[in-house]
């Protein structure tokens, strides 16, 4: 990212925070990642500056206080950093730009994908809705979309070579054992 694009990243995010003063409180950012995410990334596309999404597997943990949340979603930066529009549910503190260690430990298996992929499915339904919660089957989509578009890791042809030197070396163990008994 460019120091320009970050100068305009930083001109969408003070536009962000007036727009939505609210996610700058537990109370008000609590259940909104998934929402405040893709509208920042959606603000940030209509200013010609493309993002990744991250989310985290969230586990319940033992200072927990009460909160239901599976995954958390933000704005990946790369490098290490997210701006997290909705980081006030996290650890209580309205700054958004965060580095992805200072994550809690219970915020699990990161992955990140290009906001391009999700936007259409966003921009479908918010354009024509006035809320700013997503629906059931918004997020399921949204999720599906994201999903599909995780990078996948190049598999190891040794590996399914292994594999059927031990399924071949299993069945003739099972022969000989039947043909001996």
């Amino acid at each position: 990212m460019t120091s320009d694009d970050m100068r305009q990243l930083r001109w969408v995010h003070a536009r962000f925070c007036e727009l939505y003063p609210f996610l700058a409180t537990k109370e008000g950012a609590e259940g909104l990642c998934r929402w405040a995410s893709l509208t920042f990334a959606d603000m940030a596309a209509h200013c010609g500056i493309e993002l990744n999404i991250i989310k985290w597997r969230v586990l319940p943990d033992s200072q927990s206080t009460g909160s239901n949340y599976t995954e958390h979603w933000a704005v990946d930066l790369g490098g290490g950093r997210v701006l997290d529009p909705t980081s006030a549910q996290v650890d209580g503190l309205p700054s958004a730009w965060v580095c992805v260690l200072d994550y809690p430990p219970n915020y699990m298996s990161r992955q990140s994908v290009p906001a391009r992929a999700l936007l259409p499915t966003y921009r479908n339904h918010m354009y024509a809705s006035t809320r700013q919660q997503l629906s059931d089957a918004v997020m399921q989509e949204l999720n599906h979309a994201f999903n599909a578009n995780i990078p996948r890791q190049p598999t190891n042809p040794l590996r399914y070579i292994a594999a059927g030197v031990a399924v071949v070396a299993t069945g003739w163990t099972w022969l000989h054992f039947l043909l001996t008994h």
